[in-house]
C-alpha cells in the first residue's frame, strides 16, 4: 500500500517484487516456496533486482528478506534510495492477518515467527540509512515521512 501511494505521489512506476516474481513463475509466493523452496525464490529475487536497478524512476516494494543478500542491498542502494519501514511485531501481525501470501509466516504462532525474523534480520535493517517507524501512522502519513526523510518530490 505504501509503495503504491508513494509512486503515485512521485509520479513514478511502482513495482512490487513479490507480484513480479509470482508473475514470472506463474505461481503464488506460497506456491513458489512450497514447490521450489526458498532458495529458488531468492534466486528469482536476485535476478529481478538486477533487472530493476537498470531502470530509472521506479518505486520498488522489496520483501523483508531482499536486502539480506548483500549484493541486492548494494545494487538497490547504488541505484536509488533504500527506506526501511519499521513496526512492532504486533503491528506487523495485525497488518498481515488477512494476507495469505506471506510464506515465511505460515506458522502455528505467526507472532513468534515475526519476532524471530525481526531479530535475525535486525543487523541488516539497522544499516539502512533511512528508517520510518510506522506503528501509529496511516499509509499516507508513512509516505509523507518518507518524502520528508529522503527529500524527493514528484517534480524531479
Amino acid at each position: 500500500m505504501v509503495g503504491r501511494l508513494l509512486a503515485a505521489r512521485l509520479k513514478r512506476r511502482f513495482v512490487d517484487m513479490d507480484t513480479a516474481i509470482a508473475g514470472r513463475l506463474g505461481e503464488s509466493i506460497p506456491g513458489i516456496f512450497a514447490r521450489y523452496g526458498e532458495p529458488r525464490y531468492r534466486d528469482e529475487e536476485r535476478l529481478l533486482v538486477g533487472d530493476l536497478v537498470s531502470q530509472k524512476g521506479l518505486v520498488i516494494a522489496a520483501g523483508g528478506g531482499t536486502i539480506l543478500d548483500d549484493r541486492n542491498y548494494r545494487l538497490l542502494a547504488d541505484s536509488g534510495v533504500v527506506v526501511a519501514l519499521r513496526a512492532r511485531p504486533e503491528t506487523i501481525q495485525k497488518r498481515l492477518e488477512r494476507e495469505e501470501e506471506r510464506a515465511l509466516l505460515q506458522s502455528a504462532d505467526p507472532l513468534a515467527r515475526i519476532r524471530e525474523l525481526k531479530a535475525a534480520r535486525r543487523h541488516v535493517y539497522d544499516k539502512v540509512p533511512f528508517q520510518v517507524q510506522t506503528d501509529e501512522l496511516s499509509p499516507a502519513q508513512v509516505v509523507d515521512k518518507i518524502i520528508a526523510a529522503v527529500g524527493v518530490s514528484g517534480e524531479e
